[in-house]
């Protein structure tokens, strides 16, 4: 877990907006040690898990499988394309070292090729637009209670 300061100050705003025990609980999304926790196990909505899981860590989804052409024979080899997203504060070497833990023990001697490499971007939500989308939703659900059916 990784919770940069733009995600504490949206986790923080988010909290001030809802009763404890939840606003209590909410923060703690933003300490590593026991954000995983509170997200297996305390977030129900599994769309919520992945969107709070991708604010507060580094991503990574396989997208494309390759290995044999034959049924009926076991590769010599196969390969995984990654498409993986780095938060700001994050490195490149910090994301492979993570990624080769998830491997495991038998990843270790996995050959790891980075095909594209950009920067983490992180947008500051003090725009005129954001203050705006902000305004236009308390004005249509003024308790921020609505969830959509």
């Amino acid at each position: 877990m990784h919770p940069t300061p733009v995600v504490r100050a949206f986790i923080d705003q988010i909290a001030t907006e809802i009763p404890r025990p939840q606003r209590d609980v909410l923060r703690r999304l933003t300490t590593p040690q026991v954000a995983s926790l509170i997200l297996d196990y305390l977030v129900r909505d599994p769309d919520q898990q992945r969107s709070f899981g991708a604010m507060l860590s580094n991503t990574a989804s396989p997208t494309i499988l390759a290995g044999g052409r034959k049924v009926n024979v076991i590769p010599g080899r196969a390969s995984v394309d990654i498409d993986g997203r780095i938060l700001p504060g994050s490195s490149e070497p910090e994301f492979l070292r993570e990624l080769r833990d998830a491997f495991g023990r038998d990843g270790r001697d996995a050959r790891i090729d980075v095909l594209d490499s950009r920067a983490p971007v992180e947008t500051s939500p003090n725009t005129p637009l954001f203050a705006h989308l902000a305004r236009t939703i308390r004005k249509h659900d003024p308790s921020g209670s609505h969830s959509p059916t």
